[in-house]
């Protein structure tokens, strides 16, 4: 088997973004999608978990505003403000579409822990 190399063009024109599917059962067993975030997205969702005054409660919220996506066309269903409304919905429901979306990221387990706010500090 030969290794295909890729051009400039090849990689600017692949289709990259991976949409799975969560069943929410907190929300009658219905099925919501969630993408992979873009370069943008993730930065975005970095910076905010950054801020000193950003509440690491919410971050599940945060997560799902970026992935949530219609399945067909892949874009977003919400915007990045839209996540003090997502906030309000069942807790349990968004830390499933966040472990998605931090999974399709490609974030690290240890980078998962430090924003779901469950990374252990060492003493000082």
């Amino acid at each position: 088997m030969s290794e295909e190399l890729l051009t400039r063009d090849a990689i600017l024109n692949i289709d990259d973004v991976r949409i799975e599917k969560v069943v929410v059962k907190e929300w009658g067993g219905k099925v919501v999608y969630c993408r992979s975030m873009s370069g943008p997205d993730r930065a975005s969702l970095l910076k905010e978990h950054n801020d000193p005054d950003h509440d690491d409660a919410t971050g599940p919220a945060h997560m799902a505003a970026r992935v949530l996506c219609d399945p067909q066309t892949g874009e977003r269903l919400f915007e990045d403000k839209d996540w003090e409304r997502l906030w309000a919905k069942n807790a349990k429901a968004m830390d499933e579409i966040s472990k998605l979306g931090l999974k399709l990221a490609g974030m690290s387990e240890e980078e998962q822990e430090e924003l779901r706010g469950e990374s252990e500090e060492a003493p000082s």
